[in-house]
């Protein structure tokens, strides 16, 4: 097998989020082109917790005030997910909805900083039976449904509000594991719980459906399009977080053909 080398610039974008995200005290080179690993971490949707020391590295002034520019435009639109995520919940109780967000907010809570995490829509999941109240709830709040008719979400949106609705989880395996998945996730539901990050609240999984959810997300990423240091850097940061990774995880991932997967990624 040959082996895969990092790039100067790939490797600064891997010590800029270690010294961030994990506390790490990589040093950072100052002869390094900054504008390559700005732009490479632009296309990996992590400009904000990469440079969030960004006044600790000899950056080109200009360079600086656009990538400072980047991350105020970042930091107001985090701002407004975490507005919006906070506005389904408000809905969702106020009908009676049970509901639980899937990535977004429900990675973050697992970031040092909450507001670190770039994020884009607002991705969360209902029971099946419940999919035709929520269309006229949402409906009724002046959404506009997108009819794309694909296998496990629906689209809403209004105004800057960008909605997907899922009716069933992302990477489901198909033919003999997909019966073992589903019993797995029969109390996906019941295990949900309530968060509070400053003055928001949401409802997020518990831990081994977070990472179920992740694995079966990422692993659908690697066999269509692939998937980048976001999703690594949300996947890194919630195994740190597990006590016992393997006791919590081993034993129900090898049921449903995911633990070697779980332990490469």
């Amino acid at each position: 097998m040959s082996e895969v080398l990092l790039s100067k610039e790939q490797q600064t974008l891997c010590h800029l989020l270690a010294n961030v995200l994990f506390h790490e005290n990589h040093k950072i080179e100052e002869d390094v082109d900054f504008g390559k690993v700005y732009e490479c971490a632009r296309k990996q949707a992590v400009v904000m917790p990469a440079f969030l020391n960004i006044n600790e590295y000899s950056i080109d002034s200009k360079l600086k005030q656009k990538i400072f520019s980047e991350i105020l435009s970042q930091t107001n639109l985090i701002a407004k997910n975490y507005s919006h995520h906070a506005y389904l919940h408000e809905l969702m109780i106020k009908h009676n909805i049970d509901y639980c967000i899937l990535k977004g907010v429900a990675s973050a809570h697992y970031y040092p900083q909450m507001m670190i995490r770039q994020m884009g829509d607002v991705d969360f999941i209902v029971k099946p039976q419940d999919l035709k109240k929520v269309d006229e709830i949402l409906s009724q709040e002046g959404f506009r449904c997108w009819h794309m008719n694909h296998v496990c979400h629906e689209v809403y949106t209004k105004d800057d509000m960008h909605f997907e609705m899922h009716f069933d989880f992302i990477g489901m395996p198909e033919k003999e594991h997909e019966e073992i998945v589903r019993e797995i996730l029969k109390d996906f539901f019941k295990e949900t719980r309530e968060i509070h990050e400053d003055m928001f609240t949401f409802v997020i999984p518990n831990d081994f459906y977070h990472g179920l959810v992740m694995l079966m997300h990422t692993q659908k990423h690697l066999l269509a399009e692939g998937f980048g240091l976001r999703h690594l850097c949300d996947w890194a940061l919630f195994i740190q977080s597990i006590d016992d990774f393997e006791k919590v995880f081993k034993e129900k991932l090898k049921k449903i053909g995911l633990w070697n997967y779980a332990s490469l990624l």
